[in-house]
């Protein structure tokens, strides 16, 4: 987060390796907001811990996974994401979030 903070310029072009092009630097931080988002759920959820991300980072993050394509590329070999699962009505922020991506939030590690 500290470094995305000390970007100057939102606009100014970040390369994502698997866009093969660069993005807008508001972007990229909202992209990576939600890797630290879910990859810190996948953790905590692999340790048996709880994990309790700020509202304002739920906010956010959520933001960004409602603006994810849900479409036949995720079905693709490489695909960062699977298909969306549906969300239930009332459903929390983080819920929503790993639903929009393909996760099921129940799922328990092996």
């Amino acid at each position: 987060m500290a470094a995305f903070a000390a970007v100057g310029e939102l606009e100014q072009p970040f390369m994502i390796p698997e866009f093969g092009r660069p993005v807008p630097g508001r972007m990229a931080i909202g992209f990576h907001l939600v890797d630290y988002v879910v990859h810190a759920w996948d953790v905590a959820r692999t340790l048996g811990m709880p994990y309790t991300p700020g509202s304002g980072e739920l906010a956010m993050a959520l933001a960004v996974s409602r603006a994810v394509p849900n479409g036949p590329e995720r079905l693709a070999a490489g695909s960062p994401f699977a298909p969306a699962l549906p969300v239930p009505p009332g459903a929390d922020p983080m819920t929503e979030i790993l639903l929009l991506l393909g996760r099921d939030p129940e799922a328990r590690p092996r």
